[in-house]
């Protein structure tokens, strides 16, 4: 691949079981050219999601993904480098330092009395959050 063509990886068959290498093609394509406030990325890692197996077999019906049809490029999650980015840039960072401060610790959350307390009872009442229309637990 040069610098100025990309690799797309394009479903050309749908599959009835396990995908196979004849399933799909990578065709190479002209590198596209970042507008002013864009990056440019390439991808290095990519994720290989099980969801991915039915939309490339036609899809299954009510899952709120359409499947890919033959021609389609795959998706999913990846991992890339900058290769390109606006001269003088400082939105982004090739490299990261983690922060040096410890995380903390979660707010308590307010438990039920474990002693059940009449309805009757105006002290058995349970503030509710602002808002809310009831007093649900999870």
């Amino acid at each position: 691949m040069s610098s100025t063509t990309s690799r797309i990886v394009r479903l050309i068959a749908l599959t009835d079981g396990l995908p196979q290498p004849e399933h799909f093609t990578v065709e190479q394509a002209p590198m596209p050219v970042p507008d002013d406030g864009e990056v440019l990325v390439r991808n290095r890692f990519f994720q290989v999601f099980p969801s991915l197996r039915p939309l490339i077999g036609g899809g299954v019906e009510g899952t709120p993904f359409p499947a890919l049809r033959p021609g389609d490029a795959l998706f999913g999650a990846a991992i890339g480098e900058v290769v390109a980015a606006p001269t003088g840039s400082t939105s982004w960072t090739a490299t990261a330092r983690p922060a040096r401060r410890r995380a903390t610790e979660p707010p308590a959350v307010a438990s039920r009395p474990s002693t059940p307390r009449s309805p009757a009872s105006p002290s058995s009442a349970t503030p509710s959050p602002p808002n809310s229309t009831s007093n649900r637990t999870a």
